[in-house]
């Protein structure tokens, strides 16, 4: 369930039974021996002013030797095992490293169950930020609402300690699972990430809009900037920010992005949209220019 996949091993054919795993992971070791493993971004933008406030890690596996496999296939491989750690450890150095030199621009990077409660995700955290100099609010961790529906002491502890250090924690997929208002109350986060399935028919559907305003209008209550996934035309991006959704991503701004084209994408919306709003606009203009 790394970088918010959460599909079953099963979901990919040809690695379905337990040989096909034992050999899926054996190729996963040599990878990351081989450095075969990278990251690409997608930006993540201030929906009421259109600058760029981050980008959001994915893990992919572009050096496989065997051709390309759907990221959720080999994750779910991995979490089963020690290597969710290993590729873990190896995705936040990077993103921490990627992410200096974009000139204070957030970095979210998504980390497994295993790795909040049973892996050293603590330590790799604190090493990422230390040995890449990045500042730790800076970085924003991010979990599936399907980990943290049944949260207990532990989990609390696990999700305080990592508080201290001073990073963002977000829930990831918000409106998937089971999550409820109150556990929000219960959790110590800064970011709540809607769904893609929460902004898919929006705005034509009023049902789930006024789903949305109200787990918009009771994230910000508590606290928190609520972050939409999936946004691919301009009329959702008006609905969204018509509702007061704080920040957004998908493929209206950008398709993936290495670590190097961030910060150049970054620079030319900012500079776009200050250019904007420097211009009178009329009460209808609210789509963002890009």
């Amino acid at each position: 369930m790394l970088l918010g996949i959460s599909q079953p091993a099963s979901a990919e054919p040809g690695f379905t039974t337990a040989r096909d795993t034992k050999r899926l992971r054996a190729e996963i070791r040599r990878g990351l021996r081989r450095a075969e493993f990278a990251l690409h971004y997608r930006p993540r933008l201030d929906l009421q002013t259109g600058s760029v406030r981050g980008a959001e890690a994915k893990l992919g596996w572009p050096g496989r030797i065997g051709g390309v496999l759907p990221a959720y296939s080999f994750l779910s491989v991995a979490d089963g095992s020690e290597l969710i750690n290993q590729l873990g450890a190896f995705a936040l150095a990077q993103a921490c490293a990627d992410a200096l030199l974009w000139g204070g621009l957030r970095v979210s990077v998504g980390v497994s169950a295993r790795q909040l409660m049973s892996g050293p995700l603590h330590e790799q955290i604190a090493a990422a930020i230390g040995c890449s100099g990045l500042p730790a609010h800076c970085l924003e961790v991010k979990l599936s609402e399907t980990v943290l529906t049944d949260v207990d002491t532990e989990t609390l502890l696990a999700l305080s300690a990592l508080r201290d250090l001073g990073i963002g924690v977000a829930l990831d997929e918000f409106g998937t699972g089971w999550a409820s208002m109150r556990l929000l109350q219960q959790l110590p986060l800064t970011s709540l990430k809607l769904a893609r399935s929460m902004v898919r028919e929006l705005p034509g559907n009023r049902e789930d809009a006024a789903v949305l305003a109200a787990v918009v209008q009771a994230g910000h209550a508590l606290g928190l900037t609520v972050v939409a996934d999936g946004i691919e035309t301009q009329e959702q991006l008006a609905c969204l920010t018509g509702l007061g959704c704080d920040e957004g991503q998908g493929q209206l701004f950008s398709r993936k992005l290495s670590a190097a084209q961030v910060r150049g994408f970054a620079t030319y919306h900012d500079e776009t949209c200050s250019a904007v709003r420097s211009t009178p606009q009329t009460r209808d203009e609210r789509a963002l220019p890009h």
